[in-house]
């Protein structure tokens, strides 16, 4: 009997554990790009932000960065 009762601890634990992980990453599949000025003509690096597989950039990171796509995790519409 005492073995169940550690059993169904263990196991509401765990579902918690995963629940708190899942409510503390990210909300959104995002994809940004940099661009080298203003005007956004010449995109020199980018960022990627995903749900599952955390956040990734490539090239170089600058002050002039615009949201491409945005994608609620749990969804398959686009915000943007």
């Amino acid at each position: 009997m005492n073995i169940k009762k550690n059993v169904i601890i263990a196991l509401s634990s765990l579902s918690i554990l995963a629940s708190c992980y899942v409510i503390s990453g990210p909300q959104y599949d995002e994809e940004w790009v940099y661009s080298s000025s203003s005007s956004y003509s010449d995109v020199v690096g980018g960022k990627n932000t995903s749900c599952f597989s955390g956040t990734k950039y490539w090239g170089e990171r600058t002050n002039y960065a615009r949201l491409v796509t945005k994608m609620p995790c749990f969804s398959n519409k686009k915000i943007l």
